[in-house]
């Protein structure tokens, strides 16, 4: 997603592979009780908003841009299997990237305040972390069931996942709203949910569409992929 938060790239947000990590049995406590529905997702910046599709079913998340260019990824999470699919519609193909496990609580910078608010209908807790560089504000919820993203493209030279996202998510958050601000206090991104509906989904969004091929990751600086070529018979 061009120069969205560009200072999170390596470090914060977008270069984010989500994750999840728990114990089997905390998996499947999760997978049960997770809610099920859609959430339309705001991600805004100093130059753009854009907007992004979360589908949710079972511990699994399938995010995809409201606007689609032959260059659109569709992002598949399966949190208990622990892995990433990064789908490229326009040459069908797909990256398939395994997420990391576990780090230490506390060691991350990720501090739970005091407070708590509702969006949607959803009781959030609210999360701080304070860096020399930014500040960021997160309100997150337990309450979807399912432990959370904040991915909404990847690229291969942003693979690394910020510890404090690790640490959240196995958790069991999920974020419904993410604030930076700069050294000056001013808001420089966001990430935030506009709507959820609850409704049944079909287990083929979470799939790999049949006929896709394939690739490594290098695949994914490709700014743009070419769609195939129709098969003639």
């Amino acid at each position: 997603m061009t120069s969205l938060f560009r200072c999170w790239k390596t470090n914060v947000v977008i270069a984010a592979l989500l994750i999840t990590a728990g114990t089997a049995v905390a998996q499947d406590l999760e997978t049960k009780k997770s809610f099920e529905g859609v959430l339309e997702v705001q991600v805004q910046n100093t130059e753009r908003v854009q907007l992004y599709t979360f589908s949710l079913k079972n511990g699994r998340i399938r995010v995809e841009p409201s606007d689609v260019s032959d260059a659109a990824q569709v992002i598949l999470i399966d949190h208990a299997a622990k892995r990433t699919y990064v789908l490229l519609p326009a040459s069908e193909q797909y990256v398939e990237i395994t997420n990391v496990g576990e780090v230490a609580r506390g060691q991350t910078g990720l501090q739970k305040s005091e407070l708590t608010d509702e969006l949607h209908g959803y009781t959030c807790d609210q999360f701080l972390i304070k860096s020399s560089q930014a500040d960021i504000e997160i309100w997150a919820t337990k309450e979807l069931g399912a432990s959370g993203t904040l991915l909404t493209s990847v690229n291969a030279q942003s693979l690394d996942v910020p510890a404090w996202q690790t640490e959240l998510f196995s958790m069991g958050y999920f974020p419904m709203k993410v604030i930076m601000r700069d050294v000056s206090g001013y808001d420089a991104g966001k990430f935030e949910v506009n709507t959820v509906q609850k409704k049944a989904l079909g287990d083929h969004l979470f799939r790999i569409p049949m006929g896709y091929e394939k690739v490594e990751k290098d695949v994914l600086e490709l700014k743009q992929a070419a769609p195939k070529k129709k098969r003639t018979r």
